[in-house]
């Protein structure tokens, strides 16, 4: 049996939430099992309001996917198109699909404890974010295919060079893909956030001040800071693998294999940034 006070609280968000959402019609028996679906044994969502558009989204409400749309993917797209506005239309297609489509579409997942906006800008930040990756492996591919088409052979020469040779320079650029992987790990939750937001997403300094309630100037240093930081790291780690090299001999050694840990960072930056100030230089220079 329900507590009375537990049952008031309920019933009072749920009526505050069909107050605002008039159009849509859902009983408070849905509401309440969608509660604790979510994990609200005792507590109320803050947003019961959002909540509430959402559950009626996740049931196939078409006035429900009406009001989303409205609300929200205006805004969405314009976020998207500071991503990529080649991309943003197909992008927030994914994000629909992502969100409204299938058995238990995943609209039903918002808890109430953020708000919407936020929730659904994670959404599409992640649809962005694995766009870009595949989009990226796919212009590599062709590239790829063009230089061997170009120049037949090539893809074969590091095959004529003695054995030797190239498993010396397999164990040299699997030390640096190690100090790379540690130096990216010792970095903060935050530091990391900030570095896959510019990166490899490619969120401009103007998009950043504004996500992280700072000015653009501010976002720079912060992101200059992170770039600091992870070059100290990663020539320190290096040195610990590589302590016998001159620091020449290193810096050679990292020139060969800039462009593929360059390309791997991006994998190793866990949470949220590409091509703004950032270059395989990045790491064959020492701080």
């Amino acid at each position: 049996m329900r507590p009375l006070s537990v049952y008031c609280k309920r019933r009072g968000a749920y009526e505050r939430a069909r107050d605002e959402w008039p159009e849509l019609r859902l009983s408070f028996e849905q509401f309440e099992q969608h509660l604790l679906a979510l994990g609200h044994a005792g507590d109320q969502p803050r947003e019961a309001g959002s909540l509430y558009l959402c559950l009626a989204c996740a049931l196939g409400l078409p006035a429900a996917h009406a009001a989303l749309e409205a609300l929200y993917f205006p805004w969405l797209r314009k976020e998207l198109c500071c991503i990529d506005p080649d991309l943003a239309d197909e992008m927030l297609q994914q994000v629909r699909s992502r969100l409204l489509v299938g058995p238990a579409p995943k609209i039903g997942l918002y808890r109430g404890e953020g708000s919407l906006a936020s929730w659904l800008r994670a959404v599409a930040l992640n649809v962005a974010r694995d766009q870009l990756r595949a989009d990226r492996a796919a212009r590599a591919r062709r590239t790829a295919l063009a230089s061997a088409v170009q120049e037949p052979g090539t893809a074969m020469r590091p095959w004529l060079e003695a054995p030797d040779e190239l498993a010396f320079r397999a164990q040299r650029v699997q030390l640096c893909e190690q100090a790379l992987t540690r130096a990216v790990g010792a970095l903060s939750v935050a530091e990391r956030s900030l570095l896959h937001n510019h990166f490899v997403l490619s969120l401009s300094i103007d998009v950043l001040g504004p996500m992280y309630g700072v000015n653009r100037a501010t976002a720079a240093r912060r992101i200059q800071r992170a770039l600091r930081v992870l070059q100290r790291r990663f020539w320190r780690e290096l040195e610990l693998e590589l302590g016998s090299l001159e620091q020449g001999e290193a810096s050679e050694l990292l020139r060969a294999t800039a462009r593929q840990l360059y390309c791997n960072v991006e994998d190793l930056l866990l949470h949220e940034p590409g091509a703004h100030g950032c270059s395989p230089g990045m790491f064959t220079s020492s701080p």
